[in-house]
């Protein structure tokens, strides 16, 4: 995957990427071919990786903030306060639902300021 499209993100590279996706989930199922078993089962694994790289990618534009290893060029710092969330994904039918739930925090308790996700570089 190009680099613009994995770690150092906007809503424009995210943008195309989603889309390049919609047009391999199109395109690719009309050219597979499978000769045998094996070649059956590889091919149904990159409709299914097509699938989890389109969540992934609609994960992407919904977390508004940089974390970890996804850096957002418009929220470029991490944001504990709004977004110590789990994003959640689910396919039901043609359509991604995606929502939020609170990452459960009981015994560490994180900073609430926002921060920048590389260490010793200040972004604010």
């Amino acid at each position: 995957v190009p680099y613009k499209y994995c770690y150092i993100t906007n809503q424009e590279t995210l943008g195309e990427a989603q889309s390049r996706l919609c047009e391999l989930k199109d395109e690719l199922p009309r050219s597979l071919m499978a000769a045998d078993i094996h070649e059956l089962v590889k091919a149904n694994e990159a409709l299914n990786l097509l699938e989890i790289a389109s969540a992934i990618i609609a994960c992407a534009l919904f977390r508004k903030e940089s974390r970890g290893w996804r850096f957002r060029k418009a929220f470029p710092l991490t944001d504990n306060a709004n977004w110590l969330k789990w994003i959640l994904v689910q396919k039901v039918d043609d359509q991604t639902k995606i929502w939020v739930e609170r990452v459960p925090t009981p015994y560490v308790q994180p900073p609430q300021e926002e921060y920048s996700p590389i260490p010793g570089i200040k972004l604010s």
